[in-house]
């Protein structure tokens, strides 16, 4: 997939952009939902265990834990 600025974009014949911003999308990911897709390739219940104990192991925020339900 070729990576494309503006200005190349326009010459090359493009009229429409798409801005997408990531980071905050990791942000809200649902646990159970990521374990049910991931679930349907990875057969192997110790590594989706894994999985599972790593989104559930939580934060340390300013010195205290906080449980974590969304998110990677």
């Amino acid at each position: 997939m070729a990576t494309w600025n503006l200005k190349e974009g326009v010459n090359y014949g493009f009229v429409y952009v798409a801005d997408m911003d990531l980071e905050k999308f990791f942000d809200k990911v649902c646990h159970s939902k990521l374990i049910e897709v991931l679930s349907r390739t990875i057969k192997d219940g110790r590594v989706i265990f894994l999985i599972h104990k790593y989104l559930n192991a939580g934060i340390i925020d300013k010195g205290m834990f906080q449980k974590t339900e969304e998110g990677t």
